[in-house]
């Protein structure tokens, strides 16, 4: 075997690794998504039977539009009942800390809460 011979078999491997890892990342996305039953099936089909094409399809058109509330939430988004950030509540927590409104324990038990 020569050098380029396996310096291509190097180059095939991380690219078959790459595609495998983009397709794990699509089926996490996928499942996790809010799309109907029927409609995660297909998207599994067409995942194997057009790989390349529809691997591409979901990353550009699909991959990063669906955020849950929670994963907005922990981004510092107000979540969409309308509460506050967990962020907002630890920082409206130490602002009665520092203006004597309460105590250090009540603060950690307020902040306990926000991060529940």
């Amino acid at each position: 075997m020569s050098l380029w011979e396996f310096v291509g078999y190097l180059l095939w491997g991380a690219l078959i690794v790459s595609y495998l890892l983009a397709l794990l990342h699509v089926l996490r996305d996928l499942f996790r998504s809010s799309l109907s039953g029927w409609m995660k099936a297909v998207w599994v089909v067409l995942l194997f039977i057009l790989p390349l094409v529809s691997l591409l399809i979901w990353l550009i058109v699909g991959g990063f539009a669906d955020k849950t509330a929670e994963d907005a939430r922990y981004a510092g988004a107000p979540a969409a009942d309308g509460s506050k950030s967990p962020a907002q509540q630890i920082a409206d927590a130490q602002a009665l800390v520092d203006a004597g409104t309460i105590s250090g324990e009540e603060f950690l038990r307020l902040k306990g809460l926000a991060l529940k």
